[in-house]
């Protein structure tokens, strides 16, 4: 691939991105002069159900004789990175087994990648990102266990900037990961966080994980991985899950690989009247809370068995 392969193309034009990749990506300049890149997409492919709105870029899908995916960009003061993000979207998508994984990788890849034409960066996460990652990861497959993959993945709301990790119309659910050994307490990050739930119940799940480098246990693609397997029958759920993945930073093609994480407990508590909290309304003017609560105070209020597990769906 070239740094500016929309430099020597008129407009109206385009060419194929690489002339022995896997699926059909071309390099496009639009007839408005925007720079794009087109994905063909074969005859019999389902339409997405939704297709994230990006401020710098336009994603778009259309019903031509050939249905495409098009990611075009708006500010071509832009199209050095522009270039960059394309040229990522292109390598996770012939990675892809088929191409409606590759469609999604690229609805994703554009996702994750958008922040960098607002300033961001493309770091990899932290070890604490990484640990929490894998705590809501673990929730979220016994989520799919209970009650399919299409419910759970809808549930997961934290990475979109809610309060609760998991909501559901009657429970919602708060992931914290901790390290092993590391002391008894939990970090609630707002006032909010363990607010009490209107319509149902809610539930403080803690897992206890293990890092090290070592040759046990698994690595965070690994546990992604599993996850996405369990999703994989189901077309929308792994759309949303690469959609959500992204949005918490995370990238396939960042180095994970030496790092091993192992869950060893995970405990679950029903936060009701008298747990320790602190709940809303605060004073005027008081707002941004955080505050760390420990765990052997909760005790009281863990639950026997695993209230998840045996969730029904109204």
């Amino acid at each position: 691939m070239i740094n500016d392969p929309w430099k020597s193309l008129p407009r109206g034009e385009m060419r194929r991105v690489e002339e022995d990749g896997k699926y059909n990506y071309f390099w496009a300049s639009l007839e408005t002069g925007q720079s794009a890149l087109i994905l063909f997409l074969p005859l019999g492919l389902p339409p997405p159900k939704d297709i994230p709105k990006l401020r710098n870029m336009d994603l778009s899908y259309q019903a031509l004789p050939q249905p495409i995916f098009m990611v075009a960009l708006k500010d071509p003061s832009h199209r050095n990175i522009f270039s960059i993000l394309c040229q990522n979207i292109v390598r996770a998508g012939e990675l892809s087994k088929d191409a409606e994984s590759a469609f999604n990788a690229s609805i994703a890849r554009a996702r994750r990648w958008h922040f960098l034409l607002k300033a961001g960066s493309a770091e990899s996460l932290s070890l604490e990102q990484q640990r929490g990652l894998v705590g809501e990861l673990a929730c979220l497959r016994t989520l799919i266990q209970t009650i399919g993959p299409a419910a759970a993945v809808e549930a997961w709301r934290g990475p979109e900037g809610a309060s609760r990790d998991f909501e559901l119309p009657n429970l919602v659910i708060e992931v914290k990961a901790k390290r092993e050994g590391a002391k008894p307490f939990v970090r609630i990050s707002s006032e909010e966080q363990l607010a009490n739930f209107a319509n149902g119940k809610l539930l403080l799940r803690i897992y206890d994980i293990q890092n090290a480098v070592q040759p046990e246990g698994f690595d965070l693609h690994d546990h992604v991985n599993q996850t996405l397997a369990m999703c994989r029958a189901h077309a929308q759920a792994s759309l949303r899950m690469e959609t959500l993945l992204a949005e918490v930073g995370y990238d396939s093609m960042d180095d994970y690989n030496g790092r091993r994480w192992i869950i060893t407990r995970c405990r679950t508590f029903n936060v009701k009247e008298g747990f320790p909290r602190v709940v809303p309304p605060v004073l005027l003017g008081v707002s941004g809370i955080t505050y760390n609560v420990a765990i052997d105070a909760c005790e009281q209020y863990l639950c026997d068995t695993d209230p998840i597990e045996c969730l029904e769906l109204n």
